[in-house]
């Protein structure tokens, strides 16, 4: 049936209103969605740094609590135990005036001031304090190499600079912490600290030959909180820390730090 001019015009407005309609309808379909991608990406990112702030938190606990129960111990098995040595000595010594005892309790005594002054050196060396980090990593280095099998070497490249004490306190909580790691879990022969300077960064290298360990794997697992310990510690300083670890292969673990920000 032929159909007037008039009526194709109309057609053709219809359909082409009814085009627009579905092409806006599809535009307002389409901006809801990626907004609500987009919201929905926020929130999992939101989610994501919330379980990272509280692995950290959870993982400074520790670190905290762990420090405490070290000095604990260290106080209660090492100091404790001579002190109570030594009032038994006196004890003796009292009752009997014999040299052999004055001697004995002399000696106690001498081990219970060596004592003393390593659990001080180990919460703060004084030689981070007066001489800096390089210096404190070498008598680190050779103090483990006196009570251990493993051979403990420290390596320094570059001119060092003199860092501000809690920078260099971090600094060396962290390698405490990675040979602390190296020493008890992977079963390392060598274990290699080494500084180098090329300003304006400072990259630091704990190495070990032991078994090594899946990353991922770990964080999985409750011994993660060490490792979120230490990215803790290097994220307070500013610095960046990348592992290279995996079974059979050893461990190689890297901080880079542009230390002349600070």
């Amino acid at each position: 049936m032929d159909r007037s001019p008039e009526y194709q015009v109309a057609f053709l407005i219809v359909l082409g209103t009814a085009g627009m309609l579905v092409l806006v309808v599809a535009i307002v379909l389409f901006v809801i969605v990626y907004q609500k991608r987009i919201l929905q990406s926020q929130l999992e990112k939101q989610q994501l740094e919330a379980n990272f702030q509280q692995k950290m938190l959870e993982a400074a606990l520790e670190s905290q609590e762990n420090e405490r129960r070290r000095i604990a111990a260290d106080l209660h098995d090492s100091v404790g135990a001579m002190l109570a040595t030594v009032k038994l000595g006196m004890g003796n010594m009292l009752r009997s005036g014999k040299t052999e005892d004055q001697d004995f309790t002399r000696s106690v005594l001498d081990e219970t001031i060596s004592s003393v002054r390593k659990i001080s050196r180990d919460l703060m060396p004084s030689t981070l304090e007066h001489y800096g980090l390089s210096a404190a990593l070498r008598e680190f280095c050779e103090r483990l190499q006196q009570s251990s099998d493993i051979t403990f070497s420290f390596i320094e490249e570059g001119e060092a600079s003199m860092l501000a004490l809690r920078d260099s306190s971090t600094l060396y909580r962290i390698v405490q912490e990675l040979v602390s790691n190296a020493v008890k879990h992977s079963g390392a022969k060598v274990v290699t600290i080494s500084l180098t300077w090329k300003k304006p960064e400072l990259m630091l290298v704990v190495q070990d030959n032991g078994c090594g360990f899946s990353v991922e794997e770990k964080k999985k697992q409750n011994g993660g909180l060490g490792l979120y310990n230490l990215e803790n510690r290097a994220r307070v300083l500013g610095a960046t820390l990348n592992y290279n670890s995996a079974p059979a292969t050893g461990t190689r673990i890297e901080l880079r730090w542009n230390y002349e920000k600070t």
